[in-house]
């Protein structure tokens, strides 16, 4: 094995105005990364199921914007700075084959995540949920036909309450062959702004991030509203299905899960996408006929928050997630609030 090799192309421009109180700059790149590090399956024969090769191309290419404005009204300085990327991530040479990457374990799910030529990596590959059999004429309804001219039913071991599947290859089956790309765990943009205001003594300073267009497979929800075991569930499983027109959107309770409900699916896919104050902070300088006595050279009084609030349509605890996309037990972020006094002798 070998050290990754990267090759990366940047056009850029800078523009200042004003004495630099107003800059703005762009850049398109692209960045190739070659050798990746990459599990590669082997033969079962070796004792081994993988090893680690040097094997595969990845393609990140994008633009990134910053700006910047600073001006004073008074005795109020202000200061705005802002910057937001938008990459478009492609594997583009790992070989024939699609690989799996991450999984959910202990006879839950199956294989969430996987890398394919021409696709991003890490892409979620699963079935397509189409509402709930609502009762068994439904069930005797989604049916196929085939070349013998005879009819069977596509989803024969459903029952109502049961999630219907969508047969996307026209079989008349529900197998692995039915699956589809349900998710990118790559956000498509990626933004920050920073805001400082200060007037006399006082300062205030506003952080702000956020990620746009990618989506999460919140895995906490296989096990907290699968209801496929004796396991403690949400309060959400309360509005599961109990009969004709009760639900639409989850399915019954049933041991086991014999119709494979929480199977890998577009139905645990959410838009992961989030706008968070991540930071505020307000502190004092406090003036220097103050402190001369005390031979400081300044002295500053400040209380901080972090993680105040975050803005988000994803249900589970925390947007931010690990980089592979998939939500799994991941513990809440905290908020944090801290108060302290900065001294310069």
């Amino acid at each position: 094995m070998k050290w990754e090799t990267s090759e990366q192309t940047d056009l850029g421009i800078d523009l200042r105005f004003f004495n630099s109180a107003l800059t703005f700059s762009a850049d398109y790149f692209v960045k190739k990364t070659k050798d990746m590090l990459l599990s590669m399956p082997i033969p079962l024969y070796t004792s081994y199921g993988s090893m680690t090769v040097n094997s595969g191309t990845v393609k990140n290419e994008g633009i990134e914007f910053e700006a910047s404005y600073r001006f004073k009204v008074g005795e109020v300085n202000l200061g705005i700075n802002g910057n937001a990327s938008y990459v478009k991530n492609t594997v583009t040479d790992q070989g024939p084959d699609r690989v799996g990457l991450n999984n959910i374990g202990g006879g839950m799910g199956g294989q969430v995540s996987w890398r394919e030529n021409g696709r991003p990596y890490g892409f979620f590959y699963g079935y397509l949920h189409d509402g709930i059999f609502q009762n068994q004429q439904e069930i005797d309804s989604y049916t196929y036909v085939d070349s013998n001219g005879k009819t069977q039913l596509i989803q024969p071991n459903a029952k109502p309450g049961d999630i219907r599947f969508k047969d996307l290859n026209n079989d008349g089956k529900i197998n692995e062959d039915d699956r589809t790309v349900i998710g990118n765990p790559s956000p498509k943009w990626i933004f920050s702004m920073n805001n400082n205001l200060s007037y006399k003594g006082f300062d205030l300073s506003i952080y702000l991030q956020g990620v746009s267009g990618n989506d999460i497979f919140n895995a906490n929800n296989i096990t907290n509203e699968g209801m496929a075991g004796a396991a403690n569930q949400t309060t959400e499983v309360l509005n599961r299905w109990t009969g004709e027109g009760t639900s639409y959107v989850m399915p019954r309770a049933v041991l086991n899960d014999p119709a494979k409900n929480n199977r890998v699916s577009d139905r645990w896919v959410e838009d992961g996408s989030y706008l968070r104050i991540k930071n505020i902070t307000l502190g004092y300088n406090f003036p220097k006929k103050w402190i001369k006595k005390l031979t400081l050279e300044n002295a500053r009084l400040f209380v901080s928050c972090d993680n105040v609030a975050t803005i988000t349509g994803y249900s589970g605890f925390d947007p931010e997630v690990d980089i592979n996309g998939i939500d799994n037990n991941r513990y809440p972020i905290s908020r944090t609030l801290s108060l302290g006094v900065n001294f310069n002798f």
